[in-house]
């Protein structure tokens, strides 16, 4: 399934990609938050850029491991704030992996570019809202992140929260970061499918409440002409049908075309 080819490619960490014995010595200690590693192996004339296989380098990794300070370091010593590795991740899309606010925030005080998009053109709020990351998400959408950008397959950010389900508390407060910033929240997919469509079948319960408040549309249909209303009827769930009926917003009737003027 498309959906999850276009992340699953990309959900790689730092700790990850290779083990830590094998690491260049830059890379390790950016990778541990170890400054004085840094300065040192800097001093001994390491490319700050140099980067592994994956094209991790040396401030993607401080950012992945929310390692702040390291993170400081390399861009004063002009580490490229925008960076892209093999996958198209830069340094401020490794800060949602563990939520890294704190980091998020300064990469943008510093320029991080809101709009890049990964390999799949998926935005940093797009992985925000991928990993559950509200601190990260909130330094985003502080700093203006595009809210309606899409990737390749049409998915907003709001469409990957509407993905996750309630257990999820983080995802649910992301969601709910994205609504309330005035995402649209009827920007449907290539194949038509609504953020409120996707949750209703993620049982994303709290999520759809949300979107049904933002006036998502019910009947609007997907490709294979589901609904928000198709889907309550066919799960013969009362609750959802009556949440819908009683608050869902439809979608406006087609304007009739205006015959020209002969």
């Amino acid at each position: 399934m498309r959906l999850v080819v276009i992340f699953t490619a990309v959900v790689l960490t730092a700790g990850t990609l290779m083990a830590q014995s094998d690491m260049p010595p830059l890379l390790e200690a950016a990778h541990d938050g170890d400054v004085a590693g840094v300065r040192k192996a800097l001093a001994g004339a390491a490319d700050i850029e140099m980067a592994d296989a994956q094209g991790w380098n040396a401030l993607m990794m401080a950012a992945d491991r929310g390692k702040l300070e390291a993170v400081k370091f390399l861009l004063e010593n002009g580490a490229k704030i925008n960076a892209q590795n093999t996958q198209g991740l830069t340094p401020l899309m490794c800060t949602a992996h563990g939520d890294h606010g704190d980091v998020a925030a300064l990469l943008l005080e510093k320029g991080a570019k809101l709009d890049v998009g990964d390999e799949d053109k998926n935005t940093a709020l797009m992985w925000a809202a991928r990993e559950g990351a509200p601190a990260v998400a909130a330094a985003l959408i502080a700093a203006k992140a595009p809210l309606n950008s899409r990737n390749k397959n049409g998915s907003t950010a709001i469409f990957w929260s509407s993905r996750m389900e309630d257990s999820q508390e983080k995802a649910i407060d992301v969601a709910k970061a994205i609504i309330a910033a005035g995402a649209d929240v009827n920007l449907s997919t290539e194949d038509g499918e609504t953020p409120l469509i996707r949750a209703i079948k993620n049982h994303s319960w709290r999520t759809v409440e949300g979107l049904v408040a933002a006036k998502a549309f019910i009947d609007a249909q997907d490709k294979e002409g589901e609904s928000a209303l198709s889907l309550a009827a066919a799960n013969q769930d009362a609750d959802l049908t009556k949440l819908l009926t009683e608050k869902g917003t439809r979608k406006p009737a087609a304007k009739p075309k205006l015959k020209g003027k002969k």
